[in-house]
């Protein structure tokens, strides 16, 4: 098995720990900077988040 991976669902970054990688990567930059706007368009004009 590598010793790291990508996961960005959780599930599976736990399924890669449980399966002993040394390193998992659970969120890309870009993912966390949509999630967060979409989360202050929510926030100040109601929309519900979309990421």
């Amino acid at each position: 098995m590598e010793k790291s991976n990508l996961a960005t669902d959780p599930a599976l970054a736990q399924q890669y720990l449980d399966a002993g990688a040394l390193f998992v990567v659970v969120a890309v930059g870009t993912t966390l900077l949509v999630k967060a706007a979409s989360f202050l368009v929510w926030r100040f004009k109601g929309a519900p988040p979309t990421a």
